[in-house]
């Protein structure tokens, strides 16, 4: 019947609206009940306007049907063209505005090798960093000579190894617009650094191993800045997390091996052999990956506009330091 259809796809209160709407006619009166049910209306109107109204709900009904069919039918339509496009390997189509913002993010981050990067403006920064670099390295190489040529300053080495982390710190909380004072604690942490170091080379037997790490560290310093400059920007990047979190065991492994015996803890030999190597290699591989890292790191930061070279310089210097100290305990030991 109508009226079993009409309950589930029109609301009674409009229907019954509809109903008060409609004129009255002199034609015979036709009870409505009979038509709809009782609950639904119960005046009575002409048969006229009952025809009209039947017409009307079959238009509703076919709509909602055909409405119905037809938001199936894009639901088909759109799980073929989608199982077409699975079975051809082709891909979605992907909205314009997401590919201006991709097209955008690859000109302002171009995954390709570094080297075609540093070119001007990048160049000169780059170039830059490795001058202050190499003033740094000079002031160490000073550190580790002048107590050599004046044993008691060898004693200054736990002092002086306070005073580069005071320094390191410094230049960490120093404004970079305070140019000039960076600088200067730059070269002063390469000097307190170089002096904490040299009672290591004055033990060394006829400075045999001291070549040999300074070569070692040269080497490494170019092998992995080359890869850096070869490789695309991120390949080194991806790698960040996971050598920070290796530096912070060694440094957890450093200050446990300082701390421990101040503690009166005695650790077995076993234990305190496989902390002396896991600080040793693991920092040399954790050092000369850093050396890649951050050289990746410095060159997008350049080519962003983001520049500091006295920090950029420092993280290096870093680098070479820690590798140049465990090369020369591998080489002392042999």
């Amino acid at each position: 019947m109508v009226h079993s259809h009409l309950m589930n796809v029109v609301k009674p209160t409009i229907l019954k609206s509809h109903l008060r709407s409609l004129p009255y006619s002199s034609k015979p009166q036709v009870n409505v009940t009979k038509y709809f049910g009782p609950k639904l209306y119960s005046s009575s109107m002409p048969m006229g306007n009952v025809v009209s109204l039947k017409s009307h709900i079959n238009l509703v009904l076919q709509q909602q049907f055909y409405s119905r069919r037809s938001r199936r039918e894009r639901r088909e339509t759109t799980t073929i063209e989608r199982e077409e496009r699975e079975e051809k390997g082709t891909k979605e189509i992907v909205p314009q505005e997401e590919l201006e913002d991709y097209h955008r993010y690859e000109e302002e981050h171009p995954d390709v090798p570094a080297h075609e990067l540093v070119t001007g403006s990048v160049a000169k920064y780059i170039s830059k960093v490795y001058k202050t670099l190499l003033a740094t390295t000079g002031a160490a190489v000073g550190g580790i000579i002048v107590p050599l040529i004046v044993p008691p300053l060898l004693a200054l080495s736990p002092i002086m190894g306070f005073a580069s982390l005071a320094g390191v710190l410094g230049i960490a909380f120093t404004s970079p617009e305070k140019l000039a004072l960076r600088q200067n604690l730059l070269l002063f942490t390469g000097l307190s650094l170089g002096m904490a170091i040299a009672p290591a080379v004055a033990v060394s037997a006829l400075f045999g191993p001291v070549i040999l790490a300074a070569a070692g560290t040269a080497a490494i310093f170019a092998g992995f800045t080359l890869a850096a400059l070869k490789a695309r920007t991120s390949t080194f990047l991806k790698f960040g997390g996971l050598l920070y979190g290796g530096l912070f065991l060694v440094f957890g492994i450093t200050v446990a091996m300082f701390l421990l015996p101040l503690l009166g803890v005695t650790l077995s030999p076993a234990v305190a052999a496989a902390m002396h190597n896991v600080w040793l290699y693991l920092g040399l591989a954790i050092f000369s990956g850093l050396i890649a890292y951050d050289t990746s790191a410095m060159i997008e930061r350049a080519r962003q506009g983001i520049e500091d070279h006295v920090s950029d310089a420092l993280s290096l210097f870093l680098n070479l330091a820690n590798i140049f100290i465990r090369l020369l305990h591998i080489f002392n030991n042999e």
